[in-house]
């Protein structure tokens, strides 16, 4: 069971999340997020050739993450030595952020764009069918820099109408099975940095009309994001 953490983005938000459910007040959504420092490019990871691995999971926002975060660290054998809210693009999408992170263009392939620069990239990487893919990126044997990008919130975040907090235990279920006991394979010296490229809200339309969660537009929730250093 993971622990309740209450008003995590406190105290920009006001009060945005209730104790254990995760309520959102709609006027903490309607308006532009405050300053925070936006994404980092990943070049500021892999500038010097170190041996690093950068995980980006889809729509992890930032209070799922503090939720998250001790599956995380027991499943890595590390802690979370650096931890920060980052900003993703106010157009909170995924190719916006993989502008944000890897300064391509929207038609441009990031598997391609990365292997030039001599980095590994496996995309959906907790899918079975990318299970060999996903061992060689977290060993680290093809390349010493590898980024490794999962898809199971994002895919569940768009066909999902369970509370927030029942995503949040379906999501800790789906990352046990999944992905968790292959992280302790990572080497020891390897560097090892998570984010992801955006967040989500709840739909003002909901219930009347699906999908319960969105995201794409501006608001603090869309766009806040961890940027977390692992050690």
């Amino acid at each position: 069971m993971l622990a309740a953490r209450a008003n995590v983005l406190e105290p920009t938000t006001e009060r945005l999340l209730a104790a254990r459910t995760w309520q959102v007040e709609e006027r903490a959504c309607a308006s532009e997020p405050p300053e925070y420092p936006r994404l980092p490019p990943a070049s500021e990871l892999f500038a010097h050739g170190e041996r690093a691995v950068l995980f980006v999971i889809d729509g992890l926002r930032f209070d799922l993450w503090l939720a998250l975060r001790p599956l995380f660290e027991r499943a890595f054998e590390r802690k979370a030595v650096k931890e920060e809210l980052r900003l993703a693009p106010a157009v909170s999408t995924t190719a916006a952020a993989r502008t944000a992170l890897f300064g391509i263009g929207v038609a441009e392939d990031l598997e391609r764009f990365l292997a030039e620069r001599d980095i590994g990239f496996v995309s959906a990487g907790e899918r079975d069918h990318n299970r060999r893919p996903l061992a060689a990126a977290l060993e680290g044997t093809e390349r010493a820099r590898r980024v490794v990008w999962l898809n199971m919130l994002d895919d569940r975040l768009h066909a999902s109408a369970l509370s927030p907090w029942s995503l949040a235990e379906a999501l800790a279920s789906d990352l046990s099975v999944a992905l968790l006991p292959q992280l302790a394979r990572i080497p020891r010296r390897d560097r090892v940095v998570l984010t992801a490229d955006h967040g989500f809200r709840q739909s003002p339309h909901w219930p009347r009309s699906k999908p319960r969660y969105v995201h794409g537009g501006p608001t603090l929730l869309e766009r806040a994001v961890p940027y977390v250093e692992l050690a």
